[in-house]
């Protein structure tokens, strides 16, 4: 049936079967009753109510008031401050211009703000709510809704459920309230910040304050950032493992360790205390703040930095692969899983079941080493400006030298030591050592005379292996009860402990 109204406010009652009511002017009121109805309200602030069926409820200009009823409607508000109700149902709800209110009420319900201060109530069912412009409130109610406030500084509250809050531009609160929430900002296209106390940067975007969220999802391929610098307790510590997108934040003040689950995070600022920070295969970038805090090394080519204050470790025994410490805290990670450089770390272990190398050869003048791999230690010497710097350096098997005279200790592991020039005193210790003397046709210690030269301390014939480069009969060797010596050409290259076998103790590289 087709109803039409006046420019007078009146009262428009349709049938059990689909009616098409039409309000025009005046505040009307109108009721569709059964059947699929199209209700408009016109001019003037009306009330339209869909009642049974599948209904169109439009409001139009005014401060309206629309109910669904029973079935899947669709409420729009058009212009002013209208209410929408959705009832039962799979509804959809419109707010349009104004500061509108919208329930959902039953069923999984759509409710979408528009302009101005708007209210959106979700009720039961699983609702999507969605602010638009304007600094609206959302309460997604029972079930498992998904909450956006869209433009403007909102507040958004899941209830109960597992709700997704979406971060949006402004600035928002976002309650998860009771459930398993997440706050959502994948969509954003922009970095963010967590800091403590559940506060998270969107950069130009705005500030937000999480409340009850269990997972907080960063945009993928930004550098999102968890920094506990801010961190005021005092005695609060993060356990943090990018890799399985998991933050722990722990002795929290009345609360004790809480987990949060974090996605698509790529850097990590520690706290004042204790902390473990575990990266991903990105590129991360770690720093520890103070305390004495742990790194578990990863793929990608990361920047981990312990900060001035503590004592700070990197491990990579759980990288299953080898590397290698190079000048400068340059680790290069075997299997091409990337490059990291270390800032102000003081012990450095690498994979037990690998064969893991310190190599300074391309450290400059006048730079030395003194490393002792079985009491796990590396000295830096005659670093321009610095000094000396030690380090502990845990499951290292092989070691290159500086162009300098270095000391070179290994242990019960088969080392492969090359002092790569100078005065060297090497020792390989327990095991079955190589010394390398010359590689890729390049004699080491090749100077005149004794200026350059390996002192071999404990060479054990028929274990332990020298290393030369060309053939043997480039060298000339030099044994009696005082001396042992190896000459290239004119020049001693190395003093050796003990007697040796010209025609089993040599290798050729």
């Amino acid at each position: 049936m087709l109803f039409y109204g006046t420019a007078k406010s009146e009262k428009l009652n349709g049938t059990h079967r689909a009616d098409f009511i039409f309000g025009k002017g005046g505040n009307d009121t109108l009721k569709g009753r059964g059947g699929n109805d199209f209700l408009l309200g016109g001019r003037g602030n009306d009330s339209l109510k869909g009642g049974n069926g599948n209904d169109v409820l439009l409001g139009g200009k005014g401060n309206d008031t629309l109910e669904g009823g029973n079935g899947n409607d669709l409420l729009k508000g058009g212009k002013g401050n209208d209410l929408l109700k959705g009832g039962n149902g799979n509804d959809t709800l419109k707010g349009g211009k104004g500061n509108d209110t919208l329930e959902g009420g039953n069923g999984n319900d759509l409710l979408k703000g528009g302009k101005g201060d708007d209210l959106l109530k979700g009720g039961n069912g699983n609702d999507t709510l969605k602010g638009g412009q304007g600094d609206d409130t959302l309460n997604g109610g029972n079930g498992n809704d998904l909450l956006n406030g869209g433009i403007g500084n909102d507040l958004l509250k899941g209830n109960n459920g597992n709700d997704i809050l979406l971060g949006s531009k402004g600035h928002d609160i976002l309650d998860g309230g009771k459930g398993k929430d997440s706050a959502d900002y994948s969509h954003l296209h922009q970095a963010i910040t967590l800091e403590a106390f559940g506060v998270v940067h969107k950069g130009s975007l705005g500030t937000d304050q999480l409340l009850n969220i269990e997972t907080i999802i960063g945009a993928n391929g930004q550098a999102n950032t968890i920094d506990g610098s801010t961190a005021t307790s005092g005695v609060t510590s993060f356990d943090i493992d990018l890799s399985d997108e998991r933050l722990t934040v722990e002795n929290i003040p009345g609360l004790g360790d809480v987990t949060f689950t974090v996605k698509n995070f790529v850097n990590v600022v520690g706290t004042t205390q204790d902390d473990c920070i575990i990266g991903n295969s990105k590129d991360n970038i770690l720093i520890g703040g103070g305390g004495n805090d742990y790194f578990g090394g990863s793929a990608g080519n990361d920047v981990i930095n312990g900060d001035d204050s503590g004592y700070d470790t990197v491990d990579y025994t759980g990288l299953g692969e080898a590397i290698t410490l190079l000048p400068t805290g340059i680790i290069e990670k075997d299997g091409g899983l990337g490059t990291d450089e270390l800032i102000r770390v003081e012990t450095i272990i690498g994979d037990e079941n690998q064969a893991n190398t310190i190599d300074t050869s391309s450290a400059e003048s006048p730079i030395s080493i003194d490393v002792d791999l079985a009491a796990e230690t590396l000295e830096v010497n005659n670093i321009p400006v610095i000094g000396s710097l030690n380090r502990t350096v845990v499951n290292f098997v092989n070691v290159i030298g500086t162009a300098q005279d270095d000391k070179i200790t290994g242990n019960a592991e088969d080392n492969i030591i090359n002092g790569f020039g100078g005065i060297d005193n090497l020792t390989g210790g327990a095991g079955i050592d190589t010394f390398v003397l010359g590689e890729d046709y390049h004699v080491f210690y090749s100077d005149a005379g004794f200026g350059d030269v390996a002192i071999i301390e404990d060479f054990v014939s028929g274990e332990d292996k020298i290393q030369l480069t060309g053939s043997l009969d480039d060298y000339s060797f030099i044994q009696n009860s005082f001396t042992n010596l190896i000459a290239f050409g004119d020049d001693i290259i190395a003093s050796v402990n003990s007697s040796f076998d010209t025609n089993s103790d040599f290798t050729f590289a």
